[in-house]
C-alpha cells in the first residue's frame, strides 16, 4: 500500500518525509484512508514487538478484521488513484 501511495503522490515525493507516520500525515489523505493506514501501522507495531498483551490490546481481533481493513484500504487507494489520473 505504501508503494502505491508513493506512486500516486509522486508529485510531492521529494518533499515527503521518510518516517512512516509523518509520511501518512504529509499526504493529507482522505479521512478513511488516513485513519486506516494509521490503524494498520499500529497493528504492525504491535506485531513486531512480540508482546502478546500489546497484540491482544492493539492488534486485530481476528484474520477477518485484518483482511477487511486491507481490502478497504486497497479500494480507497484505487479510488484515490482514479481521482489523480
Amino acid at each position: 500500500l505504501m508503494r502505491r501511495l508513493d506512486a500516486i503522490q509522486s508529485v510531492n515525493a521529494a518533499e515527503a518525509p521518510a518516517d512512516f507516520v509523518e509520511r501518512i500525515n504529509f499526504w493529507r489523505l482522505p479521512a478513511v484512508l488516513h485513519s486506516g493506514m494509521h490503524r494498520l501501522r499500529i497493528w504492525r507495531n504491535a506485531g513486531e514487538h512480540s508482546d502478546s498483551q500489546r497484540w491482544r490490546k492493539e492488534g486485530p481481533q481476528n484474520a477477518e478484521e485484518f483482511t477487511e481493513l486491507v481490502s478497504a484500504l486497497e479500494q480507497a487507494v484505487d479510488a484515490l488513484r482514479g481521482r489523480n489520473d
